[in-house]
């Protein structure tokens, strides 16, 4: 294709001898596939001697060229014998490959569906896919999982050993507050594969590999163990530190809670990037979200004791 126009449809091995008939040098050592795509380019086309102003120069020229070719007239002669054997078959060759793969579908899969398998069975390769994806990126999973570590015992430093008295409460909300969001605010680079893995999951889509739907229910399923891992770690460091109430009980609700924030911010952050063009703007929704959800969620700065602070 040149400028949207066909220039050449045949057999590959011919299609270096074509072009060089035409007037185009392609020198020994350049494969096939780069001299073809040179062509096209002004920067890179080379002319055998003798055919500077002979050969085609622009996508109208190579396209009439192509059809004036014999090859164009070998294809148009294979496309009438195609045409004339599906008159004369009756189109058999059709109905025994749509009968075909109707018959490979899975039980439970309409007729009419592009895929072969169901919903379920997408939704397991997506899912067994995702962690291959994940295994690949374990690097950057054990720098998180050292992030979650360090910066919790040093947040849980500043709160280390708080009273059970009431002029506690206000450090102890602002440590399970630090619990709720420290793991939603890593989870902002689901985003970045949110946005730049749209472009797989739709060819995917248009091969009738599975539905994006299975993908993203793949995604929301992975995130749960990856997630109980980091809230675990995050919830154990900065609940005893801190010395919230030692009860099991009340631990394992911190706990939920802290996984409930994180998965919940983590669905936020793709639901923006779905509706953001590119990744730019799926970034700054997922911040500029983030920072509503800090403004509304209800803990502000004590006013008496920053004015006291401030006067110090």
């Amino acid at each position: 294709m040149d400028e949207g126009l066909g220039i050449y449809y045949g057999p590959t091995s011919m299609a270096r001898q074509y072009f060089r008939d035409l007037g185009y040098e392609a020198p020994g050592r350049q494969t096939t596939a780069d001299f073809l795509t040179s062509i096209t380019d002004p920067n890179e086309v080379q002319y055998r001697e003798g055919f500077d102003t002979r050969a085609p120069r622009t996508a109208g020229e190579r396209e009439q060229a192509w059809k004036a070719s014999k090859l164009y007239k070998l294809l148009e002669d294979e496309l009438a014998q195609y045409d004339l054997e599906v008159v004369k078959t009756g189109a058999s060759d059709a109905y025994e490959m749509k009968r075909i793969v109707r018959s490979d579908k899975n039980k439970g899969v309409n007729k009419g569906s592009n895929y072969t398998v169901s919903f379920l069975a997408q939704v397991r390769a997506c899912a067994a896919r995702q962690l291959l994806v994940k295994w690949s990126q374990r690097e950057d999973q054990y720098v998180k999982l050292f992030t979650i570590v360090s910066i919790s015992l040093m947040i849980s430093s500043m709160f280390f050993n708080q009273p059970n008295e009431t002029i506690s409460v206000y450090s102890k909300g602002g440590v399970m507050l630090f619990g709720g969001l420290f793991n939603g605010w890593l989870q902002l680079s689901e985003a970045i594969e949110a946005v730049s893995g749209r472009i797989v999951i739709q060819k995917h889509k248009t091969f009738g590999f599975h539905r994006p739907s299975a993908m993203v229910l793949a995604r929301g399923l992975i995130d749960i163990p990856l997630l109980l891992l980091q809230c675990f770690l995050t919830s154990i460091i900065l609940y005893f530190m801190a010395n919230l109430r030692r009860d099991a009980g009340a631990f394992f609700i911190f706990y939920l809670y802290t996984f409930l924030s994180a998965y919940n911010l983590t669905a936020l952050y793709r639901l923006l990037s779905a509706l953001s063009p590119t990744f730019n703007e799926a970034i700054r929704f997922s911040v500029l979200a983030l920072n509503v959800i800090l403004v509304f969620v209800g803990y502000v700065i004590h006013r008496p004791q920053s004015e006291s602070s401030f006067f110090r």
